[in-house]
């Protein structure tokens, strides 16, 4: 524990230094949200899975380093490779940027000491850990680092913590992950398919560049608990951005659900759907449920270029606070093209409350398809 907490303040110090740097200040993670919160029954599973584990430690080779600072991926990706249920080293490991491919039906569990560090990358885009095109995949309590501070160039904002791409039926609980120099965890698509029935649970996602979660293509993406915090440096900045890339991208069945976003430069929670416009087939569902920003520059926004071209769904945005956001609470406009758009309960504390609430239920009362309850 000593270990991971030592390397923990070393990252929290870069951040703090190169964030000030930028006219960015980072606001450290209350200490609530770096306890595992697991149920009973989640902590009986790693516990069982623990035990029939192979112990990836066993793979590396005599005198290995337990400090961090040799590349092993291709020992790890070994283990991988034969073994259905395996079990991090319980100490840092250095990854490259070439990131380790999960396979199909795989259950990887990460020890109390277990870490992923990226070896310092050039690339414009990596994923630490890969998850495309499987099925029946969980990782539990994964602790990962970017490079974010230590990059090795400029270019590119497509380097990922963990991404799930095209794959269906993945549970991923109390994923750790700071520093990307893209997005701490990316829910999207491979050759029109989307990724299926994503669970992620309790996430703790910390100073990545780009955003915390991006969600891009997803039919069934469930997000619950946890805090997405100080994104910043390349945008949109944005704890969650639910943004497709394509007309084809699926965007349904999206649930958040309990989720902290703080201090991210430019949004807690966005809603891109522009790229639906011309899409002929489909719906778009999403679901935000008690959820709570503070600090960040915007606390939510439904966000697009004006246009009478029209999307078939329904947004749901229930019991959301905003607190002491930067620029406003709620972006205005709300672009929620031709959507059912439902506002239940939302409160605002900061100075501008009441000229807030009262310009959503003025677009409300001009928008059949806006409710203000």
């Amino acid at each position: 524990m000593k270990v991971k907490l030592f390397i923990l303040t070393l990252y929290v110090l870069a951040s703090l230094n190169a964030c000030a740097q930028n006219g960015f200040f980072y606001k450290p993670i209350p200490s609530q949200f770096l306890q595992i919160k697991e149920s009973a029954a989640v902590q009986t599973r790693f516990k069982n899975l623990k035990q029939q584990a192979y112990d990836a430690t066993r793979a590396l080779p005599q005198g290995y380093k337990t400090d961090g600072t040799v590349d092993y991926t291709r020992y790890m990706q070994l283990a991988f490779n034969a073994h259905d249920v395996v079990l991090m080293p319980n100490f840092p490991v250095m990854v490259n940027d070439s990131g380790l491919t999960v396979n199909n039906g795989q259950t990887i569990l990460f020890d109390s000491l277990s870490t992923l560090l990226l070896k310092p990358s050039n690339l414009e885009t990596y994923e630490i850990l890969r998850v495309h095109q499987v099925q029946n995949v969980e990782i539990y309590r994964p602790v990962i680092y970017g490079d974010k501070y230590t990059h090795l160039g400029a270019a590119g904002q497509w380097g990922m913590g963990i991404a799930v791409r095209a794959s269906k039926n993945v549970n991923i609980v109390s994923p750790h992950i700071y520093k990307c120099w893209g997005d701490g965890i990316y829910v999207g698509q491979i050759n029109k398919i989307p990724a299926q029935g994503i669970t992620i649970t309790d996430p703790l996602l910390d100073d990545n560049r780009r955003n915390g979660m991006s969600i891009t293509a997803g039919n069934g993406v469930t997000v619950t608990g946890g805090i997405v915090a100080n994104s910043n440096g390349q945008m949109p900045m944005s704890g969650i951005d639910i943004e497709p890339n394509h007309t084809t991208d699926v965007i349904d069945n999206i649930t958040l659900t309990n989720l902290t976003t703080m201090n991210n430069r430019k949004y807690g929670i966005v809603v891109s759907l522009q790229h639906l416009l011309k899409r002929t087939v489909g719906k778009t569902a999403i679901r935000i449920t008690n959820a709570r920003d503070e600090e960040s520059g915007v606390g939510f926004g439904i966000i697009g270029r004006p246009s009478t071209d029209t999307i078939n769904g329904a947004i749901y945005v229930l019991n959301p606070v905003w607190i002491e956001n930067k620029e406003v609470a709620l972006r205005y406009p709300v672009r929620n093209f031709g959507m059912y758009v439902l506002f239940k309960n939302p409160v605002i504390q900061r100075r501008t409350a009441a000229y807030e609430l009262k310009r959503l239920r003025q677009q409300a009362e001009a928008d059949p398809k806006i409710v203000v309850e």
